[in-house]
């Protein structure tokens, strides 16, 4: 009578406590054995070491896992431990019987849980966490939620598998499944644009490496809202068709249970609805939705756009439309080859909105089997265009499946990201070449072997993308276009390199290491560069998604005018890694905003003090005290900060800035109060130093300003450099004259103004007067800077090759 009463179905029997729970047998010990294994190693691998995002990423199948196989012991077990009156009692009511089965095994799933936390948390002690409210959600929401549904899953296959076949059959049902649901994984992301993946078991795969800031987007709550609905679809089916004697699926166990069918056709109507809500949710998008969210369309002879009507990209869509055709052409003639069909590229009005539609919000990304690429907005002409381009044109070239360089189920992701900088050379500060000669210098060079491999994305990024972009321009120059398509066609195999080169990559790199020491730096650009290119890659910055975070909510509160709120959130940033001047220097930036010299004065001085300050940083600070100094009308303290900013080395566009404040500075400092040209370099000043939220009326006041003193080529160049900036082009060379025939402080204001003179040319659509414009810049400027000119060059060709 005793050993019946325990058997007795309910909540309080032996579903939660008796001897027959799932976490009290083997199967429930060798879980929780194994989740304290896999939480031990996982406590020693970078960013997989503390609570957050990749820790839950990592144990959300080891959790569904659990789940799945305790649901199917827990039904397997019931099976065998049963009275006449559990049968009966399971007959009479289905649903009861189902929920306890399924509450007992999440329990137990739960439990195998709770070790891996256990040991991250002590981990904490040893390495730092970030954030544990936030590292705790994650927890919960992927890794705790696959339990619950993989509990779901098992209980309702364990009812529908034979009698006779459910223990045994077990493990493989588990491992069946998670293969199934991993195969589903990788489909939906071969066969849609979209790079993240919400799922009931795996949770959820946000996508690029590269984005730093992953937060536990709304979208996730409404998956996880459907895949709940999808349990209790399940669990409310398994009841309709639940024989209670013998605990199997029957079909004549549903007679006269009409209010179980009811609920469970209301609850299957609410997961069809909710399938079909995913893409309006944001956790399920497609080619189709993802075209119809943007809205616009347009078709070139090779690409289809995708755009929104009201975005940024449609009043220049002629302009891009041309750009992607010039650069298809230029790939075609330097491969010999091009895609077999229309390309589709997305443009994306901002990185939020690529972010919500298909992830990967401030990483650019094309996926070359599906012949599409994937860009946010930029200013004309995005650089960006033809590297994601060049990534299709190698799908042609590519193994059949990806159109990467494959062999086997070893892709050569250097190879990949090699190849599109090779034939897009190109330089915004630094060539690859140059990039690349200065992490040598740097003693930093990342090994060729390691950037040639699938190891690749364990790299900083700025280091990687500079060695593999230098050496395949190495192996393009040595050995033309048809050997490295070769060579990508034989997925950078270690056999292929001898046999296309003559040399094994080893030889092949030293020989490319030797032409690299060859290469000049340009002045000053290790102190320049340095900070940029030595900045580690997210696996060795333990807080990098807190880090973004924290940076996102400043921003957002500083774009409100919430500004004590933005200063207290930098702050934060700079206690959470303190290691790292760069978030001073955006701290420094927001107190400048605020125009307290106080607390300019007191950040500066962190800033200066820190012991890894860069030359760029130390450049932003004495020009930061200057824009104070200056807004307080101390032009001689402000001219001397400048002055010690200019000595620092900057990028170009920044020195020329300071270059101008000062020189303004200067001048106004020597000026009377009474001199006629006092109010417009005052004016002129003001706009420079402290720009306000409408840009088209500092632009005015600029303008106005340079009228004001018709012949000071140095406020011309300012004027046509805001009627450039809104797209007054007609009235670009009227505005340089007094530029091009005065003197100007040196030859960095000639080169940026028959630059802004080229491009004001070609934009006009006068393609031969640019054509004439650029090939006078290729002869100036850095190695850089002429790749840019000559690449402008072709392009008006170009363009005017295919004018209307």
């Amino acid at each position: 009578m005793r050993r019946e009463n325990q058997l007795e179905p309910g909540w309080a029997g032996k579903g939660w406590a008796g001897k027959g729970w799932a976490g009290k047998g083997w199967a429930g010990k060798g879980w929780g054995l194994a989740g304290i294994l896999l939480g031990t190693i996982l406590a020693f691998v970078p960013l997989f070491d503390l609570l957050g995002y990749e820790l839950a990423l990592a144990l959300a199948p080891f959790g569904a896992a659990a789940g799945l196989h305790l649901g199917l012991r827990r039904v397997a077990k019931e099976r065998l431990r049963r009275s006449r009156s559990a049968e009966e009692a399971d007959d009479t009511r289905p649903l009861s019987t189902v929920l306890r089965l399924w509450a007992s095994a999440s329990m137990a799933s739960l439990g195998v849980l709770l070790g891996p936390l256990a040991i991250l948390s002590v981990n904490a002690l040893r390495v730092r966490n970030c954030n544990v409210t936030v590292g705790l959600l994650w927890y919960l929401v992927l890794p705790c939620a696959s339990a619950l549904y993989g509990a779901a899953l098992g209980i309702g296959l364990g009812v529908a598998l034979p009698r006779s076949s459910g223990r045994r059959a077990a493990p493989a049902v588990v491992l069946a499944v998670l293969l199934v649901a991993f195969a589903w994984c990788l489909l939906r992301l071969y066969l849609a644009p979209p790079i993240f993946v919400f799922d009931p078991l795996f949770g959820y795969f946000a996508g690029s490496l590269y984005d730093e800031h992953v937060g536990v987007p709304h979208a996730l709550w409404w998956a996880r809202a459907y895949h709940a609905t999808m349990a209790l679809a399940l669990l409310t089916s398994t009841a309709l068709w639940l024989d209670g004697p013998s605990l199997s699926a029957r079909r004549s166990a549903s007679a006269g249970r009409w209010r179980h069918a009811l609920l469970a056709a209301l609850i299957l109507v609410a997961a069809v609805r909710g399938y079909t809500a995913g893409p309006a949710l944001g956790y399920r998008h497609d080619a189709v939705s993802i075209a119809a969210a943007l809205g616009g369309q347009r078709e070139t002879q090779h690409f289809v756009l995708h755009f929104r009507p009201d975005g940024p990209y449609a009043p220049e869509l002629d302009w891009v439309a041309r750009e992607l055709e010039f650069r298809h052409a230029e790939l075609k003639a330097e491969l010999g080859l091009e895609p077999d069909r229309r390309v589709h590229a997305y443009l994306f009005s901002s990185a939020g909105e690529k972010q919500a539609l298909m992830g990967a919000g401030r990483t650019y990304i094309a996926k070359p089997w599906r012949r599409e690429i994937y860009v946010n907005h930029e200013a004309f002409p995005q650089e960006v265009l033809a590297h994601e381009l060049a990534h299709v044109f190698g799908a042609e070239a590519g193994d059949r499946i990806l159109g990467l360089p494959r062999v086997g189920l070893r892709l050569d992701i250097g190879l990949t990201e090699g190849f599109a900088e090779a034939l897009t050379w190109r330089g915004a500060t630094l060539t690859p070449d140059e990039a690349a000669r200065l992490l040598d210098v740097l003693g930093r060079l990342p090994s060729l072997e390691a950037v040639m491999s699938p190891r690749f994305w364990s790299l900083p990024s700025q280091q990687a993308y500079a060695v593999a972009g230098s050496f395949c321009h190495h192996l393009l120059r040595r050995g033309g276009a048809k050997k490295l398509l070769a060579l990508y066609r034989r997925g950078g195999a270690p056999a292929a390199y001898r046999e296309l080169y003559g040399e094994g990559l080893a030889s092949l790199g030293a020989a490319w290491l030797a032409e690299l020491r060859l290469l000049p730096l340009p002045e000053g650009v290790v102190e320049r560069e340095r900070t940029r290119l030595l900045r580690p890659s997210i696996f060795r910055r333990p807080c990098a998604h807190e880090l973004a975070r924290l940076v996102e909510l400043a921003r957002g509160a500083s774009a409100r005018g919430d500004h004590p709120a933005a200063r207290a959130f930098y702050e934060a940033a700079c206690a959470e890694e303190p290691d790292d001047p760069g978030h001073l220097d955006e701290l420094l930036a927001e107190s400048a905003r605020v125009g307290d010299q106080r607390e300019v004065e007191r950040v500066a001085h962190r800033l200066l003090s820190h012991p890894k300050v860069s030359a760029g940083q130390r450049a932003a600070v004495h020009a930061t005290l200057g824009d104070v100094q200056a807004r307080a009308h101390a032009f001689l303290a402000a001219a001397a900060s400048y002055a010690r900013a200019e000595a620092e080395p900057t990028d170009e566009g920044n020195a020329r800035l300071c270059t101008v404040k000062r020189v303004l500075a200067a001048r106004l400092a020597s000026l009377t109060d009474a001199a006629p040209a006092r109010r417009p370099l005052s004016v002129v000043l003001a706009v420079l130093v402290q720009p306000s939220s409408d840009a088209a009326a500092d632009g005015l006041r600029l303008v106005n300003a340079a009228r004001a003193l018709p012949d000071d080529p140095l406020l011309a160049y300012l004027a046509a450099r805001q009627l450039f900036s809104r797209g007054l082009y007609q009235g670009i060379d009227e505005a340089l004259a007094p530029a091009l025939r005065g003197e100007l402080p040196d030859p960095r204001y000639l080169r940026e103004a028959l630059r802004l003179g080229a491009e004001a040319a070609f934009r006009r659509r006068d393609f031969a007067e640019a054509d004439h414009r650029w090939q006078e810049l290729t002869r100036r400027g850095s190695a850089a800077g002429r790749l840019d000119a000559e690449r402008w060059v072709r392009r008006s060709r170009y363009f005017a090759s295919i004018a209307p």
